[in-house]
């Protein structure tokens, strides 16, 4: 008999991910937003390797794409070793019908500058995702980030188009 999280994984992670491009700023700047679909259940999703994570211009998350070829920029993320259990504060929780929102600047010794313009999208495997508040994850269930609890699954955004200066 499946867990109820497995159901849910199963079916679905209610998590959209969005980008918007900022043509304003310098450097250019991505408005990187994971919403939360569910109009009844919050979700809370570990921050390692996705949009909300602090190094996700640098561990490959993003990928780019020149805009005017097509062809994709070869960008060898970093690997990054990370102390476990994850700290409470890398949990971010989402209400229901809510979002997260951050502004990730596009600057990295990574990314080529010249003025080219070039399409971008976030993709990648959530870490952990639970169905639940921040405070309701469990130690065990925070130390494991995988089993029944747990949730995982890929994420992909939309895609933008940026001018690297």
């Amino acid at each position: 008999m499946a867990s109820k999280a497995q159901e849910l994984c199963a079916s679905h992670i209610n998590l959209n991910v969005s980008l918007k491009a900022s043509t304003t700023s310098n450097p250019p700047t991505l408005q990187a937003t994971i919403s939360n679909s569910d109009s009844s259940r919050p979700m809370t999703v570990l921050s390692w390797d996705n949009i909300l994570d602090e190094n996700a211009l640098n561990l490959g998350v993003f990928q780019f794409s020149d805009a005017e070829t097509g062809s994709k920029l070869d960008i060898q993320g970093l690997k990054v070793n990370r102390r476990l259990p994850p700290p409470r504060g890398d949990l971010i929780e989402i209400q229901p019908a809510s979002k997260v929102t951050r502004e990730i600047p596009l600057k990295s010794r990574l990314l080529p500058s010249g003025g080219k313009t070039y399409r971008v999208k976030a993709a990648g495997n959530w870490k952990a995702v639970w169905v639940s508040n921040a405070n309701e994850v469990g130690d065990q269930d925070l130390a494991a980030m995988s089993g029944p609890h747990v949730l995982s699954g890929t994420f992909e955004s939309n895609e933008v188009e940026v001018k690297l200066s």
